[in-house]
């Protein structure tokens, strides 16, 4: 955003890139809330596959804790994509799956069907990249 931001609040960094990119935040506000292939759903957090997640509240795609759906066979409920999220990192991805490691590399859970990109770049400075050749 143009200026050293250490230190300073995340309201006041909103404020200034928003100030000075406003082609920015626009591009962001209109991105969709999920991506759809013929084998991926790509989604910032997650779904709830109780419902038409197609149709579902947008607070569902962003701040669902993926934790909370890992265990979930979205087979039951008739989704057989494999899901793509950030939102929570890949370790503690493999925490809840027992899997105790300092291990920020992409996740692909137990079941198959869910793959965690997270790295935690604000305390890790890792980003994952994950290349799907779709």
């Amino acid at each position: 955003c143009g200026e050293d931001v250490t230190g300073k609040s995340v309201d006041y960094v909103a404020g200034l890139i928003s100030e000075k990119e406003p082609e920015l935040i626009n591009w962001l506000n209109n991105l969709p809330i999920f991506y759809e292939t013929e084998d991926y759903i790509f989604v910032h957090a997650g779904l709830d596959p109780e419902i038409d997640w197609k149709h579902s509240d947008v607070k569902k795609h962003v701040w669902t804790k993926t934790r909370e759906f890992r265990k979930i066979d979205l087979s039951e409920h008739g989704i057989t994509k494999t899901i793509v999220h950030g939102h929570v990192s890949c370790r503690n991805l493999r925490d809840n799956d027992g899997i105790r490691t300092n291990d920020f590399s992409i996740y692909k859970s137990q079941d198959g069907q869910k793959i965690g990109i997270d790295g935690c770049v604000m305390k890790t400075g890792r980003i994952n990249v994950f290349v799907f050749e779709e």
